[in-house]
């Protein structure tokens, strides 16, 4: 019988987004996105590995969470403002965003894992840090980097701003893929494009409308979508995990790289079509 195993290791956070009038506060971060499309099936289990406070115990039933109990005093909290496309944030508590402890648990989670999920949203989770996660990984486990927070940095007012990701000689080498967006960074392509020829990871770059680029030492593919009106869409907050989600439980059963990155376009495609608070009434 086929299943996957999967493991995301980074934040869980408290959102409260924004969206052209529409506002609602819900649990945040690719934990939960990401569940979106993999809770959709019963051949997959993903257990999230993640700081968090007592705040964060209301939605603590929708995750096989560890650590078990709260670590920290306040879970980290992400204000998303979308108008008309267009999303800026305002980060809070970030200090409190530190990686858990490897324990013995921990251990024992990360030697079945088939699939890996790196994807913190702040730049504390330290290359020494994800290289001792990795190597408690079977050999034969396929790591996804999302390296989002490695990007980001805060102002004195708590404004998400970019960072450079300093640690990209040393992380990248640890995975299989690298999932981007065209919005993490100015010349995100160009970068992946250098990496690529540094290193044997597949970079993919989701694009919005325009779809998905897989970029690898044999060149550059575009994997188009099919654009959905700006009036159309519901919600865009999470599209992009629910791409890394489709992706990954694609690539792992069938292992057909442009077919994966085509299915995970159409599951992105599909989450813009609902909001997300009424999707996680279903989470389980």
């Amino acid at each position: 019988m086929f299943f996957v195993n999967l493991t995301v290791l980074g934040n869980i956070c408290i959102d409260h987004n924004r969206a052209d009038g529409n506002l609602y506060e819900a649990a945040g971060g690719p934990p939960t996105f990401l569940s979106l499309f993999l809770n959709q099936t019963k051949k997959t289990l993903l257990t999230t590995i993640a700081s968090y406070g007592p705040d964060f115990l209301p939605f603590k039933n929708n995750y096989n969470l560890y650590p078990l109990n709260p670590n920290t005093t306040n879970t980290l909290g992400y204000e998303n403002i979308t108008i008309q496309g267009k999303r800026s944030q305002k980060c809070h508590f970030y200090k409190n965003a530190l990686p858990p402890e490897i324990s013995q648990d921990m251990t024992k989670i990360l030697s079945t894992t088939d699939v890996l999920f790196i994807a913190p949203l702040v730049p504390y989770f330290s290359p020494q840090y994800i290289n001792s996660i990795v190597e408690l990984t079977p050999k034969d486990c396929l790591k996804i980097l999302l390296p989002q927070g490695y990007f980001r940095q805060f102002d004195e007012d708590d404004n998400v701003i970019f960072r450079k990701f300093e640690e990209a000689d040393a992380l990248l080498p640890l995975s299989d893929f690298v999932i981007l967006s065209s919005e993490d960074y100015p010349d995100i392509e160009d970068l992946a494009l250098a990496w690529s020829k540094q290193y044997a990871t597949t970079f993919i770059l989701t694009e919005a409308e325009r779809g998905a680029i897989i970029i690898n030492k044999n060149g550059k593919v575009a994997i188009p979508t099919i654009p959905i009106p700006f009036a159309e869409i519901v919600d865009a907050v999470g599209a992009g995990e629910v791409f890394t989600a489709s992706f990954a439980y694609n690539y792992f059963k069938i292992k057909d790289l442009e077919k994966s990155v085509r299915q995970a376009n159409a599951s992105a495609r599909e989450k813009l079509l609902a909001r997300t608070e009424e999707i996680q009434k279903n989470l389980s």
